[in-house]
């Protein structure tokens, strides 16, 4: 689990992702989500952290709130170029098919 992992590890695992990120914890989950929600975040614009009403499984316990918080997040974010878009589909399809192609890198067709 990403929780057993030293936290220079956590962090070194969240400045890898590049693009937009949401990042939402339950206002009563776990004591220790606040900070390292803030701490990943922290320096990053394309990062946002929210507290949402509930406790570690708020999606479940709220789910049209937060599908109404992930779409609004959703929509704000720049439209994605058709060509990427569709260069993307067909890396997962790839990925998926377990064609024999192995792994494909998904920064080859950005």
């Amino acid at each position: 689990a990403v929780w057993d992992l030293p936290q220079e590890d956590i962090e070194a695992l969240w400045s890898a992702i590049e693009c937009p990120t949401l990042l939402l914890y339950g206002a009563d989950s776990y004591p220790f989500l606040p900070a390292t929600a803030r701490r990943v975040a922290a320096g990053d614009r394309r990062r946002q952290v929210e507290a949402v009403a509930g406790g570690h499984c708020f999606m479940m316990e709220q789910p049209q709130p937060t599908a109404e918080r992930i779409r609004r997040f959703l929509d704000a974010l720049p439209p994605v170029d058709p060509q990427r878009r569709a260069a993307v589909r067909l890396v997962e399809r790839l990925e998926q098919a377990g064609d024999g192609l192995g792994r494909v890198d998904k920064q080859a067709v950005d």
